[in-house]
């Protein structure tokens, strides 16, 4: 089958397997047993949202400091945001080295790119996405949405 009808019967067939897999909006869910499609895959994008809260608790203690902190305490907390931060790209970078074969793969693969691009986007940390965003960002970021069933 090719052309129209088959874009179409492949499009129906994913939408049937995305209808009954249990994915969740912003995050992960819905991850199977071990050995099952997508399962490391799962694992490494829940794993990812676990870190990521690290990530923006380290963000949030070091914008607390009070304005007259010291240079010792700042840096403490700059450290371990760092440490955080190794182990944050470290999985990411596992995340985009596994292919995502299941539909509940690529929601869970989304839902990491939405998170990225959240923390992360081009404009720099806490810019987020909007009109002023390349190209390419607003892209990802409308896909990221549609993929993880979330707001854009």
């Amino acid at each position: 089958m090719s052309g129209r009808r088959g874009f179409l019967a492949m499009a129906a067939r994913v939408a049937a397997v995305g209808a009954v897999l249990p994915i969740g909006g912003a995050g992960v869910s819905g991850i199977g047993p071990a050995g099952a499609p997508d399962a490391d895959l799962l694992a490494l994008c829940a794993e990812f949202d676990e870190w990521a809260e690290e990530l923006r608790a380290a963000e949030a203690a070091i914008g607390a400091l009070p304005e007259d902190h010291t240079e010792e305490e700042h840096d403490v907390l700059w450290s371990a945001m760092e440490e955080v931060l190794d182990v944050w790209n470290e999985i990411h970078d596992e995340i985009v080295e596994t292919p995502a074969t299941t539909m509940a793969g690529f929601r869970a693969k989304a839902a990491v790119l939405r998170a990225s691009l959240e923390m992360f986007p081009g404009g720099g940390a806490g810019a987020g996405i909007g009109e002023s965003s390349d190209p390419h960002e607003r892209l990802a970021w409308s896909l990221a949405c549609d993929l993880a069933g979330a707001p854009s």
